[in-house]
């Protein structure tokens, strides 16, 4: 259970970055 929290903690963070370099491309 705990691994999985931080998978999905990891991956959260990791789709935040991706939307910060879109977001910045779009510009």
């Amino acid at each position: 259970m705990f691994l999985l929290l931080r998978r999905v903690v990891s991956f959260s963070i990791n789709c935040g970055i991706y939307k910060k370099s879109l977001m910045r491309q779009l510009e």
